[in-house]
């Protein structure tokens, strides 16, 4: 994989969580949060339990039939990395034309319904920073006891070799879809 390509891969929520390198606190911090089968609510973090990360997490409400997902919480760090605060934002629609419809789409939708562990990533180009290559964990969680709502938690550069070793259950490189 090259640095600069987009890609997105859901894992089942079974993966070892060292696979998922710098972000493997987060997913077990995520899994320990599980009652049964039962996504995490929000409300079951406490702020501290994301030292370290302050800045660099999103929070998603997603629609429920999936026709788009509306940030509700946008960290500071990512609109130093973004150049946007897309708090009460979507993506969709000036920044990146159709691609939730064709690529982020299925890949939430995938997370979502099998409470599963996504990875995405890439270079920044759409949005005219090319020189940023961001990776992201997205975990679907519960807000208030409603569902869906996808958390999010940012790394710039990070060394992705590790994934490589885990076979996902779903996986879309932008290589097939080369308008980011």
């Amino acid at each position: 994989m090259q640095e600069h390509d987009w890609f997105y891969r859901v894992y089942d929520r079974n993966a070892d969580a060292d696979v998922f390198g710098v972000f493997a606190p987060i997913v077990r911090l995520w899994l320990s949060k599980f009652d049964g089968d039962v996504l995490p609510d929000w409300t079951d973090f406490e702020f501290r339990d994301f030292a370290g990360w302050y800045g660099n997490i999103s929070l998603g409400e997603i629609k429920p039939d999936y026709s788009e997902m509306i940030f509700l919480l946008w960290g500071t760090g990512l609109v130093d990395l973004w150049g946007t605060d897309y708090t009460g934002k979507s993506m969709e629609g000036e920044t990146i034309p159709a691609h939730w419809d064709t690529v982020e789409k299925p890949y939430v939708k995938a997370i979502v319904e099998r409470k599963a562990i996504g990875i995405a990533g890439g270079r920044l180009a759409a949005i005219g920073r090319e020189f940023i290559n961001i990776t992201y964990v997205d975990l679907p969680v519960r807000r208030s006891g409603k569902e869906p709502y996808l958390m999010s938690v940012y790394q710039r550069d990070m060394d992705r070799t590790s994934l490589d070793d885990a076979e996902p259950f779903y996986s879309h490189n932008d290589e097939q879809n080369p308008r980011l």
